[in-house]
């Protein structure tokens, strides 16, 4: 857990990769500068330090305002943290407080978290627990690609099959009856393509 510490504004380093935001709302950050300006104290900010460097993590609405409040420092929960921590912090930042995430924040947070390899072993359940989405919004974003490469890998085959003499389709009424057709090429080897589609996803590391 993090001290609470006065930090000088200067002292604070902006980085996109810590920010799970799309976008800075100015009439949130307005509310803010005007209760700061109140006198109202407000939560302190998150912070990482990363090798040395002080890196905001959540707060980044407050940290605006307080800039344009001329303020010289700010309050600030600091953390020592890897890069890797302060990313999941960063995406799971706001999940139940200040301004509500926009379905565009949430899908930032989901690809923030998913370009890390400390998210490789961990479920679609367990990614969405640590930042505050629904385990089927982490698989939509997880899996959008391979079912992308699986589609056009699939039309890729169909192209071949159709545009070529080296290939001969061969038809029995079991493939027929269940939707399905077997390719003999000029080599012999037989191929399925409904069984193609399965291997590809489910052992994506057959994709070159």
């Amino acid at each position: 857990m993090g001290k609470t510490k006065t930090i000088p504004l200067t002292d604070l380093t902006e980085d996109t990769r810590f920010q799970s935001r799309t976008r800075t709302d100015d009439v949130t950050v307005a509310d803010y500068k005007e209760a700061m300006m109140s006198g109202i104290m407000l939560p302190p900010i998150n912070v990482a330090v990363v090798e040395g460097t002080i890196y905001i993590v959540d707060g980044w609405h407050r940290y605006r305002a307080a800039k344009e409040c001329g303020l010289d420092s700010i309050q600030a929960v600091v953390e020592e943290m890897s890069v890797d921590d302060a990313v999941w912090a960063a995406a799971s930042a706001n999940r139940a407080h200040g301004l509500r995430r926009s379905n565009a924040d949430k899908v930032r947070s989901v690809e923030m978290v998913l370009a890390l390899a400390s998210a490789e072993m961990l479920s679609d359940r367990e990614v969405a627990r640590k930042i505050g989405v629904s385990h089927e919004f982490v698989r939509q974003h997880r899996h959008r690609d391979d079912d992308q490469v699986v589609d056009e890998v699939v039309q890729h085959d169909d192209a071949e099959d159709d545009g070529g003499d080296d290939v001969v389709a061969e038809h029995d009424d079991n493939n027929t009856a269940q939707g399905t057709h077997t390719h003999r090429n000029t080599d012999g080897h037989y191929r399925g393509g409904a069984v193609r589609r399965q291997e590809i996803r489910h052992y994506p590391h057959m994709i070159m």
